[in-house]
């Protein structure tokens, strides 16, 4: 009962965040047309912002982990391959396919993960998380490649999409925060203390505009496709992965 109610009162909160953002929409006060940009702006500034402050913030030594960098990779990858021979068998029609594929090995590890990993370990301690996404994300980014090139028929461009990762705030933010952690350089305390402030805010902000993007009624019509890719993200993935991970 302990943990359950100490899972509880870390994940409930960010739920609840995402509740007020649907029903600021219902009601009217977060208008569909500020939807959109709020959302690039939380993308664009806020996030990166975000990831620069906890890596920037944190010990090196006490951040990099080269296994668990290896575990996580290797885990993204092998759920990659799994999917690539199982969905399509599944799933026929190549463009729900392809994005039942994504929805299962990519994670939300930026908008849920980071505040989840900061509020059971402390903010002090995200910087390990970071650094992991300033490499999974690109690794995601290049297996949609894959995913869209070879499945939906697609076929966006090598070169396009390694510049959209190269040009990706998430990227960008975390590489500045190891940089800047690696050779030891400070900022004035008002750049610090105005980063420390976007930061703070990062989380609850991108939360209230996730739920706002909620729309039940495109349920409809794809509730098998949601059942397989939640059930393989929220249940199967993690039950395999954490108990590799635990007996390591």
């Amino acid at each position: 009962m302990e943990n359950f109610m100490l899972a509880l009162n870390t994940v409930a909160p960010l739920f609840l965040l995402m509740m007020l953002g649907f029903f600021l929409k219902k009601i009217g006060l977060l208008k569909q047309e500020l939807i959109g940009p709020l959302n690039k702006l939380v993308f664009s500034v806020f996030l990166s912002t975000s990831l620069f402050n906890n890596i920037y913030s944190t010990k090196l030594e006490e951040a990099w982990n080269a296994r668990a960098v290896i575990f996580t990779v290797t885990c993204v990858l092998v759920v990659f391959a799994l999917l690539w021979l199982i969905i399509p068998r599944i799933e026929k029609d190549k463009s729900k396919a392809s994005v039942m594929m994504q929805s299962i090995y990519r994670s939300n590890i930026i908008i849920l993960g980071l505040p989840i990993v900061a509020e059971l370990c402390g903010a002090e301690n995200t910087g390990l998380m970071s650094i992991l996404i300033a490499i999974i994300v690109p690794i995601y980014n290049v297996l949609s490649v894959f995913i869209f090139g070879f499945m939906d028929k697609q076929r966006p461009s090598i070169g396009k999409t390694l510049l959209d990762i190269a040009k990706n705030p998430l990227i960008i933010g975390s590489l500045l925060g190891v940089i800047f952690l690696a050779l030891g350089i400070k900022l004035p305390y008002m750049f610090e203390k105005t980063i420390s402030n976007i930061a703070s805010i990062t989380t609850p902000l991108a939360l209230i505009v996730l739920g706002a993007f909620f729309d039940f009624k495109k349920l409809s019509g794809n509730v098998k496709q949601l059942v397989i890719a939640l059930s393989g993200r929220l249940v199967i993935v993690p039950l395999i992965c954490m108990s590799i991970a635990i007996a390591m």
